[in-house]
């Protein structure tokens, strides 16, 4: 018995385990089509759905917008350059005053002021620093112990022991102290 293209249509059109089976066949390609559809196009929908949110929230700036943040970027950018030239003028009066080089003054530029002011400092003691250890250095490089000179508000202390230690020579050179430091009862 043969069976014709006909005799299936009616069995699936008519008996109702035909139109069962019709319906799964077509569920399943239905089902198929529209993850096919979501793999392809879900994604690309989302990404735009999700743009045209975003454009509508905040939307693009408008060219006079974008002038006006250029301007303002330029003025800020100015007055950074500003202050920073009168921090540099300032730096290099300082440094000038305290007798240190001014050619590196650009590292020790801060941010403002008061941090370009402790910059300064810190380069002012290390600087110093080395510069007292260089010419130590020299000085018995060439066979001398360096004269330590005190400014006139720090007075020397001297002890019995001390004076009685010291050269000739050098108990002549520190008379002057020694008698001072007698009178007013600093000799310990």
């Amino acid at each position: 018995m043969d069976i014709t293209l006909d005799q299936v249509k009616s069995f699936l059109d008519s008996d109702p385990e035909g139109q069962k089976f019709i319906q799964s066949v077509t569920d399943a390609k239905v089902t198929q089509g529209i993850k096919t559809w979501q793999t392809n196009n879900l994604e690309n929908l989302l990404t735009q759905r999700l743009e045209q949110e975003i454009s509508k929230r905040y939307p693009a700036e408008t060219e006079e917008q974008k002038r006006l943040r250029a301007l303002e970027q330029e003025l800020a950018n100015e007055k950074q350059t500003r202050i920073r030239a009168e921090l540099h003028s300032r730096a290099v009066t300082e440094a000038t005053k305290k007798g240190l080089p001014t050619g590196i003054l650009d590292h020790f530029i801060g941010a403002d002021e008061d941090q370009t002011a402790q910059n300064i400092a810190k380069l002012e003691a290390v600087w110093k620093s080395e510069v007292q250890r260089e010419v130590e250095a020299r000085f018995a490089a060439g066979g001398r112990a360096p004269v330590v000179t005190r400014p006139d508000d720090q007075q020397r202390t001297f002890t019995r022991e001390g004076i009685a230690r010291m050269s000739q020579e050098e108990h002549n050179r520190l008379w002057p102290e020694i008698s001072k430091a007698l009178a007013e009862g600093r000799v310990k």
